[in-house]
């Protein structure tokens, strides 16, 4: 039986998401400006996690893995 929601209390995804965004990109900016890693470097690793993730999708659709 569904349950109805309270219109208050329901959120869309772009409310949910957005402020994890500018979470990250806050950090992002304050490890860069302090040296710990540059932006070649993030989109780097932002391309590696992209890949990873995509082979991830990959197996799971073809029922490789779980």
């Amino acid at each position: 039986m569904a349950v109805a929601l309270d219109p208050k209390q329901v959120v869309t995804f772009e409310e949910l998401l957005m402020p994890q965004v500018v979470k990250q990109e806050a950090l992002n900016r304050l490890l860069m400006e302090n040296g710990v890693f540059t932006k070649e470097g993030v989109l780097v690793m932002v391309k590696v996690v992209d890949q990873e993730i995509e082979r991830k999708k990959y197996l799971v659709k073809q029922k490789l893995i779980f």
